[in-house]
């Protein structure tokens, strides 16, 4: 999905609100409403994230990080109320939909680390660790 979704509708997203332009409607008007809560939302669970993150000094060491974020488009919210409806168009629920947010965490290890073959010596966790960046 493309940053300026909601400006430049795809083929997708044009032929859904043909097909459902109650359902598109419904919860378009739900996200304008709820906009200003989404984005404050968003950016506080992003400030979380990258802190949580800055304060590993472990992970510090071994890689480093991008943490971003979205409010999910109309358009997939929609397909999925319409995957997940009932037996009516009156089971749709904009509220029911969880997952309104997206984050994403990329992490990139450090290419001039060693990390050893057989880590025999490092403790179950530095394992765990060691085996991300393998």
């Amino acid at each position: 999905e493309q940053p300026n979704e909601r400006l430049n509708p795809t083929l997708e997203q044009l032929a859904l609100r043909l097909y459902f332009p109650d359902e598109y409607r419904m919860v378009e008007a739900w996200m304008l409403q709820e906009d200003e809560l989404l984005s404050c939302t968003l950016r506080r669970c992003l400030a979380i994230a990258r802190r949580a993150l800055e304060f590993d000094r472990d992970l510090g060491k071994l890689a480093t990080f991008r943490v971003n974020g979205r409010v999910k488009s109309v358009y997939s919210l929609v397909k999925k109320m319409l995957r997940q409806r009932g037996g009516s168009r009156m089971d749709l629920k904009a509220e029911a939909v969880r997952d309104l947010l997206a984050l994403e965490v990329i992490v990139t290890p450090d290419p001039d680390l060693e990390v050893p073959q057989t880590p025999d010596w490092l403790a179950e966790e530095w394992r765990e660790r060691a085996a991300c960046f393998a």
